[in-house]
């Protein structure tokens, strides 16, 4: 756990830009790595709106912030307009390549831009209001969005995706060989797209919808779950459809409630 004490030194720009009547303040945050050109780790919960990360050819951080909604312009009876004071405050440490970053906003709602260089681990999560979107990332991925939609695009990496009410989509142009993956949601679709050649071991589970894919899936014989109670112990076989992509590799866990799971080969975009 990065300790508060040791924050280095990070650049903050006030932009103060009105660009709509119901945009708010923007700001920038300049995080500069202690080790350009290798691998990073950024850690971000943003306790109130959306979080979007692109990685970018460069070796610099930015974290654009914008509140969504403003209240200046209003005008008291004397004529006079009120100046919104600062509408949140952003931060962030950096040790070694391992970045936290935080928003004190106040209840308020912040829509967040980040830029990180390609190679970049990310642990992301915001609680309400918003949308996480990850472009063009090298890395694994964690993301948790309870009431939102979780986009991933272009990653090349690994994945644990989780959301109650939103959808997920997440698009691999290269996977992790090694490394299992975990995509869950109570009321959303989950679509994933996976290279035409992944080897892995998939299990698929949904209560009310259905289940598609692109690829020539091979079942697996369903394995037998013990379960103990005050009688003795209930046999069963898992609640799962079992399956492997070409060889099999690492398990995959997809799960939703209400939602349908589609599986769809990656294909580059022109």
């Amino acid at each position: 756990m990065i300790r508060l004490s040791n924050f280095l030194s990070v650049s903050l720009l006030f932009l103060f830009i009105l660009i709509s009547p119901t945009s708010g303040q923007s700001e920038q945050l300049v995080i500069r790595l202690s080790n350009p050109g290798l691998p990073g780790y950024l850690v971000f919960d943003n306790p109130k709106g959306s979080v979007k990360v692109t990685g970018y050819d460069n070796q610099v951080i930015l974290v654009n912030a914008m509140s969504r909604f403003s209240a200046d312009g209003k005008q008291d009876n004397s004529g006079l307009h009120r100046i919104e004071q600062k509408a949140f405050d952003i931060s962030a440490e950096e040790k070694n390549n391992q970045v936290s970053l935080i928003c004190m906003s106040n209840n308020k709602t912040v829509d967040f831009d980040i830029k990180i260089p390609r190679k970049f681990s990310l642990k992301i999560s915001t609680f309400d209001n918003g949308k996480i979107e990850i472009i063009h990332v090298s890395g694994n991925v964690e993301a948790d969005n309870p009431f939102g939609d979780i986009v991933l695009e272009n990653i090349s990496g690994s994945a644990v995706l989780n959301s109650v009410n939103g959808k997920i989509r997440a698009q691999f142009s290269a996977v992790d060989p090694a490394s299992p993956m975990m995509f869950t949601s109570l009321e959303g679709n989950i679509e994933l797209h996976f290279p035409e050649k992944i080897n892995a071991n998939i299990k698929l589970r949904s209560e009310n919808g259905d289940l598609f894919t692109e690829f020539n899936i091979k079942p697996i014989r369903r394995q037998t779950e013990v379960k103990k109670n005050e009688q003795g112990s209930v046999y069963s076989l898992e609640d799962w459809t079992v399956g492997m992509l070409n060889d099999g590799g690492p398990e995959y866990f997809v799960s939703t409630f209400n939602g349908s799971i589609i599986l769809k080969k990656y294909r580059i975009r022109l």
